[in-house]
């Protein structure tokens, strides 16, 4: 059970961000972790004062480190992963030597500890790095899906679509507006918890038409996950219907100003409409002219759909530390650093004798 006095790290659902509060991490914690692994929440204080709280995942399923004991500092949904912090304490050093000491204290050590998504510039991702090498773990940098946005605050909807590509405004035309003005298109919107029901029906049924989609999901997460944006006031579901029936679905939440895509599903059997630009339509216009936001964050999508909506991009980075102190960590480190730097040594020496040739 949390001590009572970590309450206080946790965001208002209100003015912070969503996946900064006790209700999704207990939608996480409760719903969102794979078959097998465990879920591991760290809290770290000074003197009885809590400092900061950081949830984690534990897992020995991970492809890239067979029967290796990973402990996974995640955060799943487009933010890049920070502690939960007290107000007055953002000494990260403070926070990360509390938090590796415990983790090697532990009975069962941790062959690979893994963080992922940071954002490189981040004080944050440079204390985590330099923590870690001085306590001896052997360390990898590897580059993690970007983040696409667009910055939008003070945009209305319509100078926002008039600045997309023309390629796109012309498919919109072309395909989507008359399958709206035919009738055989309709938009939905879904914001409060009285209309989930409606909202969940028709995300199965879109599910249900991939079943490849259906697996990559824990049973039960996206539903309550919809659940507790909606009793935050956050959640913004679209739907699309085609002949009555739900053929597109996109999860939106908005909390702090900025509208994040979380899931986006289609009905393979419409794949000549649009479907994703149909949506992605009309939902824009209600979060810039109605909720006002001041960025739209598309996540980790990187297809040319993606590129339209949002051409910004920030660099996303993940952190692997192998434990020098097993047997795996160490097999791990050989592996993933020590067989790649030997690999690339003989091009690595071409480049500095070109060099050398150059300066001469």
């Amino acid at each position: 059970m949390l001590p009572p006095a970590f309450e206080s790290l946790f965001a208002d659902s209100r003015s912070g961000s969503f996946f900064r509060t006790r209700s999704w991490l207990e939608v996480f914690s409760r719903y969102g972790v794979d078959a097998g692994d465990r879920f591991r929440l760290y809290a770290v204080d000074a003197d009885g004062a809590p400092l900061a709280l950081l949830p984690a995942v534990v897992s020995r399923l991970y492809r890239a480190h067979p029967r290796a004991r990973v402990l996974h500092f995640i955060q799943p949904e487009a933010e890049p992963y920070l502690p939960l912090l007290a107000p007055d304490h953002p000494d990260f050093a403070r926070i990360l030597e509390g938090l590796i000491e415990s983790i090697r204290a532990e009975r069962r050590p941790c062959d690979v500890l893994r963080v992922s998504p940071l954002d490189p510039a981040s004080p944050f991702a440079h204390e985590l790095i330099l923590s870690l090498r001085r306590l001896g773990y052997l360390v990898q940098l590897y580059r993690h899906l970007d983040d696409r946005y667009e910055q939008t605050e003070g945009m209305s909807a319509t100078a926002y679509l008039a600045a997309r590509p023309g390629a796109l405004a012309a498919t919109l035309r072309g395909k989507g507006q008359p399958s709206f003005d035919s009738g055989r298109a309709r938009f939905q919107l879904i914001r409060d918890a009285s209309d989930l029901d409606a909202g969940n029906e028709a995300y199965q049924i879109v599910l249900e038409t991939s079943p490849e989609e259906a697996e990559i999901e824990p049973a039960g997460y996206v539903r309550n996950l919809m659940r507790a944006a909606a009793d935050a006031g956050a959640l913004r579901l679209g739907l699309i219907f085609f002949d009555g029936e739900p053929a597109a679905v996109q999860l939106w939440i908005v909390s702090a100003g900025v509208a994040r895509c979380i899931r986006i599903w289609n009905d393979p059997a419409h794949a000549d409409l649009p479907l994703d630009d149909m949506l992605t339509e009309r939902l824009v216009v209600h979060l810039l002219d109605s909720d006002g936001v001041r960025e739209l964050d598309f996540g980790s999508l990187a297809s040319e759909a993606a590129q339209n909506w949002a051409p910004q991009a920030r660099q996303r980075v993940g952190v692997i530390a192998f434990n020098p102190r097993t047997w795996r960590g160490i097999k791990g480190a050989v592996r993933h650093i020590a067989i790649p730097k030997l690999l690339s040594l003989p091009r690595r020496i071409r480049r500095r004798l070109k060099r050398r040739k150059a300066w001469r």
